[in-house]
């Protein structure tokens, strides 16, 4: 009877180790670090305006303000394989290499739509501000692509 007893209190001990991954829509910050966070500005048009963060758990948080196929707070869980693919858009593009801001001077058309991209690879950070003007064609390409990969993830209502 003994080693009935003890091995079920292993089993319980070892079910209670394994916590499954928590996410929090409420308190963002409890997720980890950001790993990447897109945000595009409004234009005087019909541009879509909305912001995305990608946290290190796989919580994807989108919030669409204008003009976007989901208006609101929305989430994803993003798989490991997801941010590595991620990770590989941002080293093809040469994320690093590419200046803080475009353009580098502060002359842009005021109605063209803005894009604010941020890497973090656990080693280094970046911030890139696109006015959409004077835009290497390696970051219009890599932003062309985040912006397609948020819109095809399974975004579920944060029920806000």
């Amino acid at each position: 009877m003994p080693l009935r007893v003890f091995i079920f209190f292993l089993l319980l001990f070892y079910g209670s180790s394994c916590k499954p991954t928590q996410y929090n829509l409420n308190q963002p910050d409890k997720n980890g670090r950001v790993i990447m966070r897109m945000e595009r500005t409004a234009c005087f048009g019909s541009c879509p305006v909305f912001d995305a963060t990608l946290y290190e758990n796989g919580l994807l948080i989108y919030n669409g303000k204008r003009f976007t196929y989901s208006l609101g707070c929305h989430y994803a869980i993003i798989s490991k394989d997801q941010v590595k693919k991620l990770q590989a858009w941002f080293a093809d593009a040469n994320f690093w290499d590419l200046k803080d801001k475009y353009p580098e001077e502060d002359i842009a058309p005021t109605d063209l739509p803005g894009c604010v991209i941020f890497f973090n690879n656990g080693k280094q950070q970046k911030n890139i501000l696109d006015r959409g003007w004077k835009t290497p064609k390696t970051l219009t390409e890599l932003e062309s692509k985040v912006d397609t990969w948020i819109s095809i993830q399974n975004l579920q209502s944060c029920g806000k």
